[in-house]
């Protein structure tokens, strides 16, 4: 049978299941297949001779057509477009439509057929996917982990934002290879710097084992943004690998610092001055300290494991057994002092707490603290005579004020008052007397027994602020003050003025009253040591009084008409000193007037004042 064509276009048109419509060069509907009938909802005579302009949703998307189509007609014969058409009810439609040229015998244009097809289930699925897509990345995005998911080759199939910030300025896209991610990210410079291209490789090497060794158990590793992230990675049945990264700064932080506190708290207890045992419950020694182990003279590996009544001499055994087993839930605390002979033949009084450490509410260990009191009482003896001595010298000026009071009060009941002025003179002066005792007690007792907080002071500085102080003075006195080359310490510059000014003003005191003052002051500096010396031409101190001029309310001169003062000067001078770790003396070789030296430690660690806080070694004269 001959192929009869005209048959088999007839049949297509008819059961083509897009709508298919033909038009004339004049753009007016000639046939449509039933599909199109359908899909548009018009019968065939209401389209036939209608223009195909009735078949879009709007003049704007009928132009856009004939534009397109206008255009493109010289080099296609077919033209694909997605256009909003309409249907006879009003509706609107996505719709694919091809449009193709029909050319006559003569090859001119005798028309279009349009196949038009309905993706609006097609773009609705699609919004659907892009919608999945969107919650899944949005979902994704509010995890703060990074997660990924690559496939069997090794590709980057999906991530989240978390993920792309751990490789700082590499642009990771889908696609795009672990191996090519890893080099990138080596190349960029957000993992720092190489120096040579076999260290980047074998960085980049290390971190792609990572993603491959799924079976390994997780690395922790420094991303880009500085942080540590665990890396979990598993590998799925198809060969794909989802890859997990948990930021665990803070954890590995926390964990960081734990193990730095255990690593203080052992450094602390083998460094603090006191001595201590840890002792179970059956008195075996668990732990002790460098303290307790130099104190006994005993290697730390020679006490722990040992019973600790082994360890005490016989005649505290008893005693430290009674105090251990006394311990309880209800006293979980107990001390004594004991008497430890030394081998210099010395003794140390130590004072020994011992605690109870509960479980179940019962003692499982006990630490045992012994604190070297020795000093304490020595200074408590010394504080006890300190007392005894102030009161002594307050209690002068307060009978004299007693006394004066006493005559005044008498004078006035029996009418006579001549001397009255007199008695309230010297009830003033004996009160501005105490009042001077008292603030000099004061300034004394508030001078630490050791500094803390420690600068670098250039002495210079110190003594060029104190002639600023003592202008007056020394224009008064018309003294000379010559001042050498002086080393720069380690001290509190405040308390270091408070040195100056004492000593400067006591050589201005006791000059003579028939020359010239002349004060000197110059220092040096040495590998082991620093000094500061003041030196006078003054009236001089008898080589007898060199310590005694140094202690509270010592006064070598009682007549205060000529030469003023509380006698705690010098007290105060030597307690700045020995809060800086030095000495003060008075060199008793020196005939022509006082000469004190004072000596300084080497300089320690110590935190440089402000520049305009200190000044320049030189040599000058006021």
């Amino acid at each position: 049978m001959p192929f009869q064509q005209d048959y088999v276009v007839q049949a297509l048109f008819r059961d083509f299941p897009s709508a298919v419509f033909f038009a004339d060069p004049q753009k007016r509907l000639r046939a449509a297949n039933p599909a199109a009938l359908k899909l548009f909802g018009y019968a065939l005579d209401d389209l036939i001779d209608q223009p195909v302009r009735l078949l879009f949703a709007s003049d704007e998307e009928y132009q856009t057509c004939l534009t397109k189509r206008e255009r493109e007609a010289i080099t296609q014969v077919s033209v694909d477009s997605l256009y909003s058409f309409q249907r006879s009810d009003g509706s609107i439609f996505q719709g694919q439509m091809r449009s193709t040229l029909v050319n006559a015998a003569d090859s001119t244009v005798s028309g279009f057929i349009g196949v038009i097809t309905d993706v609006t289930p097609m773009i609705r699925l699609e919004e659907k996917h892009k919608d999945a897509e969107r919650l899944l990345d949005a979902a994704l995005g509010t995890i703060d982990q990074g997660f990924a998911i690559y496939d069997k080759d090794e590709r980057l199939v999906i991530f989240n934002a978390a993920y792309r910030r751990l490789f700082g300025d590499v642009d990771i896209k889908a696609g795009m290879t672990g191996s090519e991610i890893i080099d990138l990210a080596s190349r960029s410079g957000s993992f720092g710097q190489f120096d040579t291209d076999a260290e980047r490789l074998a960085w980049a090497d290390s971190r792609l084992a990572t993603l491959r060794l799924v079976s390994s158990p997780f690395k922790i590793l420094r991303y880009a943004d500085g942080r540590l992230w665990r890396c979990v990675d598993r590998r799925m049945p198809d060969g794909s690998t989802v890859a997990l990264r948990v930021d665990v700064t803070e954890v590995q932080a926390a964990l960081t610092a734990v193990e730095r506190r255990e690593r203080e708290y052992l450094t602390l207890l083998q460094n603090l001055p006191e001595m201590v045992c840890r002792i179970s419950r059956d008195l075996t020694v668990l732990f002790v300290n460098d303290g307790y182990a130099r104190f006994f003279n005993r290697p730390i590996e020679d006490n722990v494991g040992r019973n600790i009544l082994e360890l005490v001499v016989e005649e505290r055994r008893d005693i430290l057994r009674r105090t251990l087993e006394g311990l309880s839930a209800d006293r979980l605390r107990a001390s004594y002092e004991a008497v430890h002979p030394q081998a210099d033949g010395s003794v140390c009084v130590v004072e020994w707490t011992f605690v109870a450490v509960l479980g179940e509410n019962e003692p499982t260990e006990f630490v045992a603290v012994g604190r070297d009191v020795t000093e304490f009482k020595r200074r408590n003896e010394a504080l006890s005579l300190f007392a005894a001595t102030v009161a002594h010298d307050l209690k002068a000026p307060l009978r004299h004020i007693a006394s004066f009071s006493e005559m005044l009060v008498e004078d006035l009941a029996d009418g006579r008052h001549g001397e009255l002025a007199f008695y309230a003179g010297n009830i003033r002066q004996s009160a501005e007397r105490m009042q001077r005792l008292i603030q000099n007690l004061l300034e004394y007792a508030q001078i630490a027994h050791r500094i803390t907080k420690h600068h670098c002071v250039d002495l210079h500085g110190v003594v060029r602020d104190v002639m600023a102080l003592m202008e007056t003075t020394v224009s008064e006195t018309g003294a000379r003050i010559e001042v050498g080359r002086l080393p720069s310490i380690s001290g509190d510059q405040e308390l270091l003025k408070r040195l100056a000014q004492n000593l400067i003003g006591n050589a201005l005191k006791y000059r003579r009253p028939d020359r010239q003052p002349v004060v000197r002051i110059y220092g040096s500096s040495h590998a082991l040591f620093s000094t500061l010396v003041v030196e006078d031409e003054g009236i001089g101190i008898e080589p007898a009084h060199e310590k005694r001029i140094f202690d509270l309310f010592q006064r070598l001169h009682r007549d205060e008409s000529v030469y003023k003062g509380t006698g705690i000067g010098l007290a105060i001078a030597k307690r700045i000193v020995e809060s800086h770790g030095g000495t003060i003396r008075l060199d008793t070789s020196y005939r022509e007037g006082a000469r004190f030296v004072v000596t300084f430690p080497p300089e320690a660690d110590a935190t440089p004042l402000p520049a305009d806080a200190t000044g320049a070694e030189g040599s000058c004269a006021w």
